[in-house]
């Protein structure tokens, strides 16, 4: 049991589900059908990583919060996990249904009686939105309560206020909006403290 979610593996899980959240991030397309790769649309392609990439950050803070070993941490962990909980929710909203949805709308020869496309694609859009404010919420609280808790880890902590605190404040003010850029924004910022909280998830393995 030990070895369930040791600092090392749950360091590396929090590395790749990072890359992969910002390398989406950063080919999210504007809208579908601007790409195929093979039979699957970009947009397809774009919010699976995302929900492949969900799991493993999920492993990354569970380890982390043993790591850390509080009961302020674990209640970060519950933040956090209720969090990808919603940003899964907004990727399959996004990749999955609009994408689905948008086919179906272009197939000539479909049965469209009663259906209107534009109502359902702005209701999977405001849903997809929500849920991103939600996440970013959540696991901006998260990292500011793993920061706090986290005894020994300066940086951590400074980054964490930084980065937790200022998402927090940004929410608040009204000004953050959750489109393809200030999503990125938003993912670059949890990036950098979740790859020094790797950082130090690595050596607390060498130490041990």
């Amino acid at each position: 049991m030990s070895d369930l979610a040791s600092p090392r593996a749950g360091a590396w899980a929090l590395v790749a589900g990072t890359i992969m959240s910002v390398g989406l991030m950063m080919a999210h397309p504007s809208h579908v059908g601007t790409m195929q790769v093979g039979p699957f649309d970009i947009n397809v392609i774009v919010h699976a990583v995302a929900v492949l990439a969900t799991p493993l950050l999920v492993y990354g803070a569970f380890a982390l919060t043993r790591l850390i070993d509080r009961p302020l941490a674990g209640l970060a962990f519950a933040f956090y996990a209720l969090a990808c909980v919603a940003i899964m929710s907004a990727a399959i909203m996004s990749g999955f249904v609009m994408t689905m949805l948008v086919t179906t709308a272009h197939t000539p020869g479909a049965s469209h009686t009663g259906i209107e496309f534009q109502g359902i694609a702005n209701l999977t859009h405001w849903q997809n939105q929500a849920y991103a404010n939600v996440y970013t919420g959540l696991a901006a609280i998260a990292v500011l309560l793993w920061s706090i808790a986290w005894r020994g880890a300066t940086v951590q902590r400074v980054l964490g206020v930084i980065v937790g605190g200022g998402t927090l404040v940004w929410m608040l003010t009204g000004t953050l909006t959750l489109n393809i850029h200030g999503m990125l924004l938003v993912t670059l910022g949890q990036a950098v403290w979740m790859l020094f909280a790797a950082r130090k998830m690595f050596d607390a393995k060498t130490a041990g």
